[in-house]
């Protein structure tokens, strides 16, 4: 399986329609082999036997976070990861996981969407089957506290509750 990603900017100036036309969009043409980042990385990393990958994702690593060289001088994007990493871990049959961290994306958040369930929930005092999909946070305390993520929790609740006033037209 390919999990390669996509990068998604300044979230918080977009509408919710926007977002997601971007992801649609942004998704199918990796799914095509249209993202030529991804290509341009693909190709380089080619070149080099597997063993050696390790190593030269390492030196891209410390050109672009230590030395801030941008790796565009030799063709490939500056950053490819964000604030936080959201993987569709339900698309490979999972229910639940909970993403690592690691180290080259630099990013202090991960996010997994599992696959859908079919479970039994109390709506209106009554117990009914529904779909229920199960979203696991794994955060850096370096950069967050458990206070700091519970209340990103409770945030999270309630946009995922209400998108469009949260999200919505600015």
């Amino acid at each position: 399986h390919d999990l390669s990603g996509i990068k998604v900017c300044n979230l918080e100036e977009k509408p919710l329609s926007d977002i997601t036309n971007e992801v649609n969009s942004k998704t199918k043409a990796l799914r095509l082999g249209n993202d030529k980042p991804i290509n341009r990385i693909i190709k380089l990393l080619s070149w080099f036997p597997t063993w050696l990958c390790r190593y030269i994702i390492k030196l891209i690593d410390f050109l672009q976070y230590t030395l801030n060289i941008s790796p565009s001088i030799i063709g490939l994007p500056q950053d490819r990861f964000g604030t936080i990493i959201i993987s569709a871990v339900g698309a490979f049959g999972l229910e639940e996981a909970y993403i690592p961290l690691f180290p080259f994306a630099r990013t202090p958040y991960s996010m997994g969407v599992g696959k859908p369930q079919l479970k039994p929930i109390v709506k209106d005092g009554a117990v009914v089957a529904e779909h229920v999909v199960t979203i696991t946070f794994t955060a850096d305390h370096r950069v967050v506290d458990g206070a700091q993520g519970a209340q990103m929790i409770r945030l999270f609740k309630k946009m995922f509750l209400n998108p469009e006033f949260y999200l919505g037209a600015h």
